[in-house]
C-alpha cells in the first residue's frame, strides 16, 4: 500500500476537487489546473495517481500529454468520444509501462453488487430488465455521458453478449422523456429517462421473471461510499485495470452507437 502522504493530483473542476478531496483525506490532495500551469511542475509532485475530473472534450488531449509524461492516471467516464482516441490512449500504458484507469464507480455501490448477484442466480428465468432514471437535472450530454453511460457499463458488466440490438421509440421527444430498448441474447432491456416526472426523483432496476414476480434494487436508498471504495482499491493496486479499461472501452463504443442512433 502507498504511503499516505503521497499526492494525488485533480485537474480543471473545482466541483470534482470537493468531492474527491473529502474522498482522499488521508492523502495530500493538490488542486492542478494545465490552463494556467505547465505539466513539468507534476513531476516534481511525483504523484500516485493524476485524477482527470475535466469535460469530457478534453479528455484525450490531457490524458495523452499525462501518458506521455510517464504518469498514472486516474480519467472521469465517459473517457473518450470517439473510437481512434480510446485507440490510441489505451496502447501508451503499455509502451510507457504506467497505468491508466477509466471510472467504473457505479460497480461498487452496495445496490449493483446485489443486483448482479441476482442476475447470476436467476438470469435463465429473466423476461424483462428496466433501468429507470426519474427527475434528472439536465439533458444534452449530461444525459449520456452519465446516466445512460452508468446503465450500458452495468449491463456490459452484467451481460458479456455482443449481440445487441437497439431501438429509439420515435414517439419519445428525446429531450425530457428518452427510452432505449435493447436485447441482449435473449432478454429485453428498457433504459427509460424521463426529466420531468412528476415522482419524486429516484434511480431503479427493476427485474421482471418469466413467472410475473418483480424486484426492484434502488440506488437512492444505497448510501455506501462507492467512490471512496473505488479510489482506496485503485490506490493500493486490488483492480484488474485491464479488465476495467475493457468494460470502458466497450461501453464507450456503445454510447457512441447510441448517440449516433438518436441524433439520426
Amino acid at each position: 500500500m502507498k504511503e499516505s502522504n503521497e499526492i494525488i493530483v485533480i485537474i480543471w473542476e473545482w466541483y470534482w476537487w470537493r468531492i474527491l478531496s473529502s474522498k482522499l483525506s488521508k492523502y495530500q490532495v493538490i488542486f492542478f489546473d494545465p490552463r494556467v500551469k505547465d505539466y513539468e511542475e507534476l513531476q516534481v509532485l511525483n504523484p500516485i495517481f493524476i485524477l482527470v475530473a475535466t469535460p469530457s472534450y478534453v479528455h484525450f488531449a490531457i490524458v495523452s500529454k499525462l501518458l506521455e509524461n510517464w504518469f498514472n492516471v486516474f480519467c472521469e467516464k465517459p473517457f473518450c468520444s470517439n473510437q481512434n482516441e480510446r485507440d490510441i490512449l489505451f496502447n501508451m500504458p503499455s509502451i510507457n509501462n504506467n497505468k491508466l484507469f477509466i471510472d467504473n464507480v457505479f460497480l461498487y455501490k452496495k445496490a449493483y453488487i446485489d443486483f448482479k448477484a441476482y442476475i447470476e442466480k436467476h438470469k435463465s428465468n429473466i423476461a424483462n430488465i428496466q433501468f429507470s432514471w426519474k427527475k434528472y437535472w439536465t439533458f444534452s450530454d449530461t444525459l449520456y455521458n452519465d446516466l445512460v453511460y452508468h446503465d450500458t457499463y452495468m449491463l456490459i458488466d452484467s451481460f458479456t453478449s455482443k449481440d445487441i440490438d437497439f431501438d429509439i421509440p420515435s414517439s419519445f421527444d428525446k429531450k425530457d422523456e428518452l427510452l432505449i430498448k435493447w436485447t441482449i441474447g435473449q432478454i429485453n432491456f428498457s433504459l427509460y429517462y424521463n426529466r420531468l416526472s412528476k415522482e419524486k426523483k429516484e434511480k431503479n432496476i427493476i427485474i421482471e421473471l418469466k413467472s410475473w414476480e418483480l424486484f426492484v434494487f434502488d440506488f437512492y436508498k444505497d448510501n455506501d461510499d462507492a467512490l471512496k471504495v473505488m479510489l482506496s482499491f485503485l490506490i493500493e493496486d486490488k483492480i484488474d485495470i485491464i479488465k476495467n479499461n475493457r468494460l470502458a472501452f466497450d461501453t464507450g463504443a456503445t454510447l457512441e452507437i447510441i448517440k449516433n442512433l438518436i441524433n439520426g
